[in-house]
């Protein structure tokens, strides 16, 4: 995110023990000419399960129905606040009874699909029909028509940060950001259980296969 937006200060904020920050300084080499700032995950060996959820085996990006419904309101309000945008309703031409006031048509939203495959696409499609209301996928873009778009701004309205809040319809602004409490600041822990089935082994093999285990405890702490 750039510097100036503070999407990504937002961010971090509101995840303190999973982001970290940095920045870095407008080149002329890169895609954008603004101060940048990168958010980067703490090495969390819990975060490895997340990995087939937004990846294939050839490595390639993909959004899958059960990623979608992983997400949730908190999710898909990051998302929103970085792939998505307003559509501003154009003005009608009628007046608003005898003083003259200008009627508009009402905002709808957008998310950005582009960088999925076209049948990913089509199961986000889906997706946000059924949960939301009528949508439609164009030149791989989500646009989600006013009820869907009324539907999802209350959805995700009270996860949007402050910085992104402006993409919401101008005539519905949903509750207010509620920023979730910061992590505990005692060390996480976590334990792992992993079975895994082995076939006999001799008496007559080395101590050190003998002594393998079926069942493996992994436990991770992080001050």
């Amino acid at each position: 995110h750039t510097q100036a937006s503070g999407l990504a200060e937002a961010k971090a904020k509101a995840l303190p023990g999973l982001l970290t920050l940095t920045y870095r300084a407008p080149s002329r080499s890169s895609y954008s000419s603004s101060a940048m700032t990168l958010l980067r995950t703490r090495n969390l060996a819990q975060l490895a399960d997340l990995y087939p959820l937004l990846y294939d085996k050839l490595g390639r990006r993909r959004l899958r129905r059960k990623a979608l419904e992983s997400l949730g309101a908190p999710g898909l309000a990051w998302w929103f606040a970085d792939d998505g945008c307003k559509q501003k309703g154009a003005r009608r031409r009628s007046c608003n009874g005898s003083r003259g006031g200008r009627l508009y048509n009402k905002d709808t939203l957008c998310l950005a699909l582009c960088r999925y495959p076209r049948e990913d696409q089509q199961v986000a499609e889906a997706w946000f029909r059924k949960r939301f209301g009528p949508c439609t996928v164009q030149a791989g873009v989500l646009r989600l028509g006013v009820p869907a778009s009324e539907n999802f701004a209350r959805h995700v309205a009270a996860y949007l940060p402050e910085p992104a809040r402006y993409k919401l319809p101008r005539h519905l602004r949903g509750p207010a950001y509620r920023v979730e409490p910061a992590a505990p600041k005692h060390p996480y822990w976590d334990v792992v259980t992993e079975v895994r089935e082995r076939r006999a082994i001799p008496e007559s093999a080395s101590a050190a296969r003998r002594c393998e285990s079926e069942t493996r405890f992994c436990i991770t702490v992080e001050d």
